[in-house]
């Protein structure tokens, strides 16, 4: 699924998420995604 994602973002992920993702975010906060997807 996150091969086919034009985005794929790990939030608080565990490994096997974390290897494959585009972007992590490890702090809980999830605004941080508005200006990867333009909104903000």
């Amino acid at each position: 699924m996150m091969a086919l994602a034009g985005l794929s973002v790990g939030f608080d992920a565990k490994a096997p998420v974390r290897d494959l993702a585009d972007v992590l975010l490890d702090a809980r906060d999830l605004s941080m995604l508005l200006p990867l997807m333009g909104l903000r």
